[in-house]
């Protein structure tokens, strides 16, 4: 789905009506490795190793005490299980950036939808009224990601996380960012001109350091 949006769908279920198309993309070529999500990942991986040490070592403690063994395996299973979880949500989190999120700018609004099923979206949008910034950030290959409302540390740290299942009331006055799309300054342009599009160039700021 977010090799291309599917025209007819993306009409019957997530535009209002009389809503027109002014720019589509996606998130592509996403690294692993990039601040601040390398040390989000390494925060990660060390609380995942956390859990499979706790794992061995109930596991050990357990085998010289009385209890139960589905209680031994089962807890061991646990711990084993999450520290695995928490190792692995960063490579699924790109996987699902690329694979199943699309993004639209419209005349209206700003979107960022998956597809739930054949007559379904899982949709955050934001009416491009309620704004009056933006901030693109470039990267290499003419990558960037677009922030449409002020960008915030704690915006940046959550850029790679999935679409909420609901859009809550207060959702519409939040930051939306277009993640990881080619040629933000294109999607940018489709803005009104009431948003004020200020550039930073990571780069430059990387060549600089």
């Amino acid at each position: 789905m977010a090799k291309g949006i599917n025209k007819n769908f993306v009409e019957k279920y997530v535009l209002q009506d009389n809503e027109k198309i002014l720019w589509e993309g996606n998130p592509k070529s996403i690294k692993l490795f990039e601040e601040p999500h390398t040390t989000l990942n390494v925060i990660r991986w060390a609380i995942s190793a956390h859990f499979l040490i706790c794992a061995f070592k109930y596991f050990s403690y357990a085998q010289t005490i009385s209890i139960e063994t589905k209680v031994k395996f089962g807890t061991t299973m646990f711990l084993l299980l999450c520290g695995i979880a928490t190792a692995v949500r960063p490579f699924l989190n790109i996987r699902n950036l690329e694979n199943k999120i699309n993004y639209i700018i419209t005349d209206k609004r700003a979107i960022a939808y998956k597809k739930k099923n054949s007559e379904a979206a899982i949709i955050q949008c934001r009416n491009l009224k309620d704004f009056t910034e933006a901030t693109i950030v470039l990267k290499d290959d003419d990558l960037g990601d677009l922030y449409i409302g002020p960008k915030t540390g704690a915006v940046t740290r959550g850029s790679r996380r999935d679409l909420p299942p609901v859009q809550r009331d207060e959702d519409y006055i939040m930051p939306l960012v277009f993640y990881n799309i080619f040629m933000p300054k294109e999607a940018a342009a489709n803005l009104p001109d009431f948003i004020k599009v200020r550039n930073f160039d990571k780069k430059a700021d990387k060549r600089a350091a």
